[in-house]
């Protein structure tokens, strides 16, 4: 008899645990992109932001928020997006939605 282990009661570090696996990581993604070489800084920077988002998913689930604040916030910062001329602006309210078709109603939200 198998027995069955539900992935949502475990962290994903308890998961590689289990079926063995290692991170493995690229030297760069330069290849991928047509980008100006990093600096140093850049580059030790870009690590950082990696291991803190590691430590978060491989501690439990990771929400979109914590995705924003731990990878795409300190990304964009780097990139030079908070910097004049250049703006952010956040949606005020995500819109609430309801659908009806038939006997079926769906709730929901539009972001």
């Amino acid at each position: 008899m198998t027995a069955t282990t539900f992935s949502r009661k475990q962290s994903l570090a308890e998961v590689h645990r289990m079926l063995g696996f290692e991170r493995r990581y690229s030297s760069g993604f330069e290849g991928l992109l047509e980008l100006e070489p990093l600096t140093e800084a850049e580059r030790q920077e870009v690590s950082q932001i990696r291991e803190d988002f590691d430590q978060y998913l491989v501690e439990g689930q990771v929400l979109e928020g914590m995705v924003k604040i731990l990878s795409l916030l300190p990304l964009l910062r780097l990139a030079g997006f908070y910097r004049h001329p250049l703006k952010l602006h956040l949606e005020e309210r995500v819109s609430q939605i309801e659908v009806e078709d038939e006997e079926k109603v769906i709730k929901g939200r539009l972001d």
